[in-house]
């Protein structure tokens, strides 16, 4: 229920699509969270039917976790909802656009986007209430290098792909171009000038360094991370499409637990 990260993969985009008639119980779930979760997952307009049918079990999930919080009269915490807010117009701004401007486009409007902010927190809240300490060690154990501070320098061949036959297409092609570079007919560099529809294509797919989960789709930084120096995955597919990936260099981080203490409650509440 986190991630502003897609965020940026969305100012090209002109709107969000029409929101589906979903309803719990008879009463409708408001057009303004669904505009809500496509403006922080940064899906494209043209999004597959799979994708929307996810968001839709996702919009589902967050609006049952609504009542609940309601019904427990959990209070999320004013500050850190400011906090993201601020977080989220910061990271809109950073890409030459402006909050209201976006939000508008979206069909959102300043106090919907409060609302479904608060309610991350609020279940975070609940989260951090009912986790043990030992639960969240061994989350942290198994999930190290994305809060750690680890940064990896990475390449990428990206495909644009929507449709299931343009995704299992574009899987196909990357997956050869893998092994075309693990026999060394080519490299990634050089097939990334040749394939990727990315504008990194000029710089033979380089993106640079990223740490963490938030500055590619979450499943490429989750596979990012896994890799070493010199590995390359098998095709990731995201929203967006689907991806190759190359780790050039990493760079072991030195956080601690309690320092990743924030950004794991959010990510076990997002789970």
């Amino acid at each position: 229920m986190n991630s502003f990260a897609a965020v940026a993969m969305l100012l090209a985009f002109s709107a969000a699509p029409q929101a589906p008639t979903v309803r719990i119980n008879g009463q409708p779930i408001a057009a303004e969270a669904w505009n809500f979760l496509w403006l922080t997952r940064g899906l494209a307009e043209e999004a597959s039917p799979e994708v929307r049918r996810q968001l839709e079990e996702q919009l589902i999930d967050r609006e049952l976790i609504r009542r609940f919080l309601a019904d427990q009269k959990v209070e999320p915490n004013a500050d850190t909802i400011d906090l993201r807010m601020l977080q989220l117009e910061e990271l809109i701004r950073r890409r030459e656009a402006e909050p209201a401007t976006l939000y508008a486009k979206l069909g959102l409007s300043p106090e919907a986007v409060r609302r479904e902010i608060a309610l991350s927190v609020g279940w975070e809240t609940l989260i951090e209430q009912e986790i043990t300490p030992q639960q969240l060690r061994d989350f942290f154990t198994s999930h190290r290098a994305a809060f750690d501070g680890t940064r990896v320098h990475v390449r990428q061949i990206f495909r644009k792909a929507s449709s299931p036959a343009e995704v299992s297409a574009a899987e196909a092609r990357l997956n050869q171009t893998r092994a075309d570079i693990a026999t060394g007919r080519i490299t990634f560099e050089a097939a990334a000038r040749e394939l990727s529809q990315s504008p990194t294509r000029e710089q033979g797919g380089d993106v640079g360094w990223i740490v963490g989960l938030g500055q590619l789709p979450e499943s490429v930084s989750r596979e990012a991370l896994k890799l070493q120096s010199g590995q390359v995955s098998s095709a990731v597919r995201s929203p967006l499409g689907v991806h190759l990936i190359e780790v050039t260099e990493r760079q072991p981080g030195q956080l601690s637990l309690e320092d990743a203490r924030p950004q794991l409650l959010e990510e076990i509440a997002s789970l």
